[in-house]
């Protein structure tokens, strides 16, 4: 399942109820080798690195990444499945926004590159 992470729907119940909310300053992937749970905290793969992504203007509750993340010499030999979006490059702190499946998981090689490409959809589900 993908959808808003509880800071994600957080953030968003604030935005609805008035509050002041900003939006973060950047948005950053990270990896997963299984489903990263609402607190975007489970199952993450050995490669701790965020990168930074940005997304399109979301319609129909979907919304698609607008430029490639990409990874080099990664760490471990593992499968990505899944990422979290996170306000802050990390590795470690700021609040998890969305948390879902990747389109098609792919395994990795350690010493290898990978590359999220831009198009990947994000969708709140």
């Amino acid at each position: 399942m993908a959808d808003f992470a509880i800071d994600g729907a957080n953030l968003s119940l604030d935005w609805l109820t008035g509050k002041t909310v900003s939006p973060p300053a950047g948005l950053f992937i990270k990896l997963h080798i299984g489903d990263p749970g609402f607190d975007g905290t489970q199952n993450p793969a050995v490669n701790t690195q965020r990168q930074a992504t940005a997304l399109g203007t979301a319609v129909s509750g979907v919304a698609t990444t607008t430029i490639a993340s990409s990874w080099t010499g990664v760490p471990a030999t593992e499968t990505y499945s899944h990422i979290s979006i996170w306000d802050v490059v990390g590795p470690a702190g700021g609040q998890v926004i969305w948390a879902g499946p990747m389109s098609i998981p792919t395994a990795v090689t350690a010493g290898g590159d990978f590359d999220f490409p831009a198009g990947q959809t994000i969708r709140h589900l």
